[in-house]
């Protein structure tokens, strides 16, 4: 349970950076903002694979797969 809330929070959490996305923008220096874009590509993007994993791992832990094989 705490894994799939760990999970939506981090989901939460990126829809928000992403919304303020525009106002970095204009607030940073444009020295910064190849900074910028590699945390959003490698940073927040990454956020709905890591979701897909943990996810994966409750299910396994909760339907004990491993004790089908």
């Amino acid at each position: 349970m705490q894994r799939c809330i760990a999970a939506e929070s981090l989901v939460w959490l990126a829809n928000e950076i992403y919304r303020l996305r525009p106002k970095l923008g204009t607030l940073l220096p444009s020295s910064v903002s190849s900074n910028v874009e590699h945390f959003y590509t490698r940073t927040v993007d990454a956020v709905s694979d890591l979701r897909e994993h943990m996810y994966k791992a409750v299910t396994r832990l909760l339907l004990n797969v491993n004790g089908y094989a």
